[in-house]
């Protein structure tokens, strides 16, 4: 079986954290980026603004639409009018658990790990993508010039595609 290469960003690099925490031998290699391992203040304003009360199972999506209406006109693209609204009410519970990681949950991270991070994130601060890369035992940090979270659906995808590619060939890893 040839192991895979993860890599994600935002919820998709929380995702690949997890499988190298939970899965220590199944990825050959991991690359994450924008990803956080505490629910900071940073994150509670983000879940208030853009969906509502963080302790509250509902969504305002109507919140959401009027705070944030780029984001909302590009959900409306990519799922249809109104079919995101679900979808939101799914990954809310992902954005206002706690995570707790302990030391022993970085640590069952082996494989190779390109953590990476815009330096004008504002959802994740680039002094926790410099904690996260410490803790790991086996990563690599990048910082992205003049990106903020929604990097990976701009211009800026480019150079995160560019610095996975350079980490994976690095590594022997495709």
């Amino acid at each position: 079986m040839r192991e895979p290469l993860i890599a994600g960003f935002s919820d998709g690099g929380q995702v690949a954290l997890e499988i190298g925490m939970r899965y220590p031998t199944l990825p050959k290699s991991i690359a994450m980026g924008g990803v956080y391992f505490k629910y900071s203040d940073a994150q509670r304003a983000f879940v208030r603004d853009a969906v509502g009360d963080e302790t509250s199972p509902e969504v305002d999506t109507a919140r959401l639409a009027r705070n944030h209406p780029d984001w909302a006109a590009w959900l409306d693209q990519i799922y249809g009018p109104d079919s995101w609204k679900p979808l939101l009410v799914r990954l809310k519970p992902m954005w206002t658990t706690p995570l707790n990681y302990t030391a022993t949950d970085f640590a069952a991270v082996v494989a190779p790990t390109l953590v990476m991070i815009g330096d004008r994130d504002e959802l994740v601060p680039v002094e926790e993508a410099a904690e996260i890369y410490r803790r790991l035992g086996n990563a690599e940090l990048a910082l992205v010039p003049d990106a903020d979270h929604r990097a990976s659906f701009s211009a800026k995808v480019a150079t995160f595609q560019s610095l996975i590619l350079d980490f994976l060939h690095r590594r022997n890893s495709c």
